[in-house]
């Protein structure tokens, strides 16, 4: 039935009519993984999905691999010279051959697929070709295979053909000292360019010359980069950079050398969710995700508008999303987050039987939903706060939904709907903060629900919060002040758990 689901379809829909706010709740399916569950530490620094489809994570204490059942930990063995380097993890790689780079406090990890093996690459004071620092920050493969790493001193180059590391100190030392270990990324873009982000700006690596340009926060000039703190950068479908960086969000052409800048505006729900960017990427639908520290958000750049997402709803708890770090998407449309707090994965495929969009005016009505039936597979009743009945009707071919029919039942119903159920092909009962009233689907109107004859205990100005039909065919009726039931065969009432009023121990499902 309908109804049981509920619980489920509200968290979802909920989610998806509150475009009057500024931000989004996600209540779909969601998972979260920290220690308890299988984590060997629960800051997720770095999250890759790999060729075969698993999931790594990087952590302060391990490595971690997820098939989806399980996690396997991988960490450093002092009598295993095969084993991780060092427990450290911050950045993962995945190379042409599927083995995995793992960047490490402590030196360069390569992880080989084939026999499960780490070769492991220190820094040697008296070989001039070895990596040149062992704290390592990040680990990038371009499309030619050479391996590039940003080490606590230096940008390396890491050809696997020769084993050998090049060094880059030069330019300023703009590659020298890094405070932590959040302001770099390396992206190469559809073009075999290289750029480097750094926490001193944006810097363009020229691979004939081998030199390096860079393009700083000039506050002059309006078509700077926001911020010098660079995060993240990814390419759209039209050859344009997207830079996050710690105070914004750039849309960098190439061809102009011009920056145009987004920012969180808090009067405006359609803009950038937060200005602190950690992550960044393009689905293969070319919509932009971007991972920040509250929250996430989408941007399509076809409607240019952004999409914003602050909490999920878990197992009936509000859980904000603060401090992502990391995000990434994988093939079955899950969205895998990681945070200081651990791992969170949320299912999107819910989201597909049907979007509420802003622009549609239809549906913008400043409301509290607190009530939802899906009658079929392409109508839905909406119960508010305002008691109001509304019958959305999704629109063939589309996604998403129009306002059908609305009835307003303020002149009847003080406090609004909060649960409904089909009693029959024309009507439906309405469980409102004052009993339960029938509505009539052919006339739309609505009468209070009475037996009769007297009832000892009967719900008439009793809040009504829920109701269930059991495989009988028996009506169970959660209430403020206790469980009910009503047999439709012979019309009889029962209080199963009758509270008085000054007994406050509601049932809500």
């Amino acid at each position: 039935m309908g109804h049981i689901r509920l619980g489920i379809i509200f968290s979802v829909v909920t989610a998806l009519l509150t475009e009057i706010c500024h931000s989004q709740t996600l209540g779909s399916n969601v998972q979260f993984f920290n220690i308890e569950n299988g984590l060997s530490h629960s800051a997720a620094k770095h999250l890759l999905i790999d060729s075969k489809g698993y999931l790594w994570i990087a952590t302060p204490d391990g490595l971690n691999r997820y098939d989806g059942y399980s996690f396997v930990t991988f960490k450093h063995i002092l009598s295993d010279t095969t084993s991780l380097c060092d427990n450290y993890v911050r950045h993962l790689c995945e190379d042409k051959q599927g083995n995995l780079w793992v960047a490490t406090r402590n030196g360069l990890s390569c992880y080989l697929r084939a026999n499960g093996h780490f070769i492991n690459f220190y820094h040697d004071p008296n070989n001039d070709k070895s990596i040149a620092s062992n704290n390592v920050f990040f680990v990038y493969q371009d499309r030619q295979g050479i391996i590039w790493v940003k080490t606590i001193e230096t940008l390396e180059k890491y050809n696997p053909r020769t084993r050998d590391f090049t060094h880059y100190r030069h330019y300023n030392d703009v590659f020298n000292y890094a405070s932590n270990d959040f302001f770099f990324s390396i992206f190469e873009d559809s073009k075999g360019r290289l750029w480097i982000g750094t926490k001193d700006g944006l810097n363009f690596f020229d691979r004939q010359l081998e030199i390096f340009r860079r393009y700083d926060h000039d506050p002059s000039n309006p078509f700077s980069i926001s911020d010098n703190r660079i995060k993240a950068i990814c390419e759209d479908r039209k050859g344009n950079l997207w830079i996050g960086t710690e105070n914004g969000l750039n849309l960098f052409n190439p061809g102009t050398n011009k920056f145009i800048r987004f920012f969180h505006d808090p009067r405006n729900p359609n803009s950038l969710v937060h200005n602190v960017i950690n992550d960044m990427f393009f689905d293969e639908a070319g919509i932009l995700w971007i991972a920040t520290m509250d929250g996430f958000c989408n941007y399509d750049p076809v409607t240019q508008r952004f999409q914003s997402y602050t909490a999920v709803q878990y197992r009936g708890i509000l859980q904000p999303l603060t401090g992502i770090s990391t995000m990434v998407k994988d093939k079955a449309n899950n969205l895998w987050i990681g945070s200081y707090e651990g791992v969170t994965k949320i299912d999107l495929k819910p989201f597909k039987f049907g979007i509420f969009p802003k622009n549609n005016k239809d549906l913008v009505f400043n409301v509290n939903v607190t009530a939802l039936y899906l009658s079929g597979r392409n109508e839905l009743w909406v119960g508010t706060r305002r008691s109001e009945l509304l019958l959305l009707k999704k629109l063939p071919d589309k996604k998403e939904f129009v306002i059908d029919k609305n009835y307003n039942f303020r002149h009847i119903l003080s406090e609004g709907i909060y649960a409904i159920l089909p009693m029959s092909h024309e009507s439906m009962w309405l469980g409102t903060s004052d009993g339960i009233f029938e509505f009539n689907k052919l006339t739309g109107n609505i009468f209070r629900v009475k037996p009769n004859k007297p009832v000892v205990n009967f719900l008439e100005n009793n809040w009504i919060h829920t109701f269930y039909i059991d495989k009988k065919n028996v009506v169970w009726i959660g209430s403020e002040y206790g469980l009910h039931q009503y047999d439709p065969k012979n019309q009889q009432w029962k209080a199963y758990v009758q509270l008085s009023p000054t007994q406050d121990i509601p049932i809500h499902s």
